[in-house]
């Protein structure tokens, strides 16, 4: 999966272009799992590397 975009540069812009446009239209939505703020990105770190994550994980910085 890493190397598709080497490897078929053509298919993955296909597909990034189809993604955005399901994203764009709201069509899909990406699951937010957990949300932390940014003086917390240690503690975010840590969830993605203790495998707790569930969906995205943001790092609010507003």
């Amino acid at each position: 999966m890493r190397t598709f975009g080497e490897r078929a540069p053509e298919l993955a812009a296909r597909d990034e272009q189809e993604l955005s446009e399901l994203l764009e239209t709201g069509r899909i939505r990406p699951h937010i799992g957990a949300r932390f703020p940014l003086g917390d990105v240690a503690a975010a770190l840590r969830h993605v590397a203790e495998r707790r994550a569930l969906g995205k994980v943001l790092v609010d910085v507003g």
